[in-house]
């Protein structure tokens, strides 16, 4: 497979990132990084969302599935045994958990699809284009370490409760990957210098990619069948937030990028010419853009 040759890499660029990938990694992720996001959100939203019969009972006596024939569960490779009665529904049934569930099994279908040749060849990443197909999967795995770590952000200690949906799901697929991809990844911790470094095991992407069809198998089960109980046992031991994920979280939190600033543009009348005019995204930037 031909293999372009990557842009300089930006050191500046690098600095804002909160936590460290591997030196041998670096040159690889800023540039396949927005590519990598954008086609992982795209299907995030269209096969994430947009897919999955959740078993009904309508009405009394009503279904839709064949209640004397039902579906088999892959999970206990027996007849369903659950879904949902009339008028239950999946927020319902699945209470605190819903958004965060949901959010993750449409992260995991957008994850463990992004590999697909036919899919990454409608946005351009083939052999022939200036994106390595190949780099764009490694590059997701770089993100979902990264992403995952940042997710402690979102995480109170003192109430043990997630503040945002998607992070839990992030910490959760990263959960999910250390301890089922026999060695995709290293999670490397200096306390001295405040650092964390995420190493992804290129050679074993293909565990990776069996890790999260594994648990993307579990949630989307749960979810049709409407077996809230058993998703919980299993979505709150992976997102459940142990002393050593805390000490991950004390780096994240003090190398936390500063949140961004927007700086409204202004247009002038010059003669007959309309100039556009631009400020830093900065406090500064943002009363210079007011005061003008």
């Amino acid at each position: 497979m031909y293999s372009p040759v990557m842009p300089h890499v930006n050191q500046e660029y690098l600095k804002k990132f909160s936590l460290n990938i591997g030196k041998s990694q670096v040159v690889i992720f800023p540039p396949h990084r927005f590519t990598t996001y954008y086609i992982w959100v795209v299907l995030h939203e269209i096969l994430g969302h947009g897919t999955g019969k959740l078993l009904h009972e309508d009405s009394p006596g009503k279904f839709n599935f064949n209640k004397d024939h039902p579906p088999l569960n892959p999970l206990t490779r027996r007849p369903t045994v659950h879904w949902y009665q009339p008028q239950e529904t999946w927020t319902g049934v699945f209470a605190d958990l819903a958004t965060t569930v949901d959010e993750c099994r449409a992260e995991l279908v957008g994850a463990y699809l992004i590999d697909v040749p036919e899919i990454l060849a409608l946005f351009d990443c083939t052999a022939d284009a200036g994106i390595d197909p190949d780099d764009v999967v490694y590059n997701l795995y770089q993100q979902l370490g990264i992403d995952g770590l940042r997710a402690l952000d979102n995480y109170s200690p003192s109430t043990k409760k997630w503040g945002q949906a998607h992070s839990r799901a992030h910490f959760g697929m990263l959960q999910h990957l250390l301890r089922d991809s026999h060695g995709l990844y290293r999670i490397i911790l200096d306390k001295e210098n405040k650092t964390l470094t995420v190493k992804v095991n290129r050679p074993l992407l293909h565990e990776g990619k069996a890790s999260l069809g594994r648990m993307l198998l579990r949630l989307h089960i749960y979810r049709c069948t409407a077996d809230a109980h058993n998703c919980r046992s299993f979505y709150e031991g992976l997102t459940t937030v142990e002393m050593e994920a805390l000490e991950w979280r004390e780096v994240v939190l003090a190398k936390k990028d500063p949140p961004p600033a927007f700086s409204h543009a202004n247009t002038f009348l010059e003669g007959n010419n309309v100039v556009l005019r631009e400020y830093e995204p900065t406090a500064r930037g943002i009363i210079q853009s007011w005061a003008e």
